[in-house]
């Protein structure tokens, strides 16, 4: 019954944890470019189905490390959340078409701590509910 519950703990983690980084896009959207609330919701959408993805693919076996490794405290996964977000801003400099290079200004004030916060948040969501600290094996670090 636990391992049942453990399941269901990491899917609502894996779909909350995008809703909460793209919530704070869409509001971030709403408060420094006066969009309309039809575009935070295109936003948030987006962020959410895209961060579904990207926990699937690499948060799902980020969270196996971490266990693995003992590291269940928040402050890991925080640290990796911004880490990865920091990773994912890289690509997406990286993956813009050429000639349409990022601003780099810009890109730095606003597009990395979005990323970063962002992907910190989803992590610490995701954190909240999972809470691997208490899934029987012992933190490396307190929580």
């Amino acid at each position: 019954m636990a391992r049942l519950a453990t399941i269901g703990r990491v899917a609502a983690g894996v779909v909350v944890a995008p809703v909460a980084a793209g919530t704070l896009v869409a509001a971030l959207n709403l408060a420094l470019t006066h969009a309309s609330a039809t575009e935070a919701l295109l936003i948030l959408e987006l962020v959410a189905l895209v961060g579904i993805v990207a926990t699937v693919m690499v948060g799902i076996p980020l969270f196996l490390l971490l266990r693995w490794r003992g590291w269940n405290g928040w402050r890991s996964y925080v640290l990796c959340g911004a880490l990865l977000g920091a990773a994912f801003f890289g690509l997406a400099a990286l993956t813009t078409e050429e000639g349409e290079h990022l601003p780099l200004v810009p890109a730095l004030l606003f597009a990395l701590p979005t990323f970063v916060g962002c992907t910190a948040l989803g992590s610490m969501t995701f954190w909240w509910i999972v809470r691997p600290d208490r899934m029987g094996q012992r933190s490396a670090q307190g929580a």
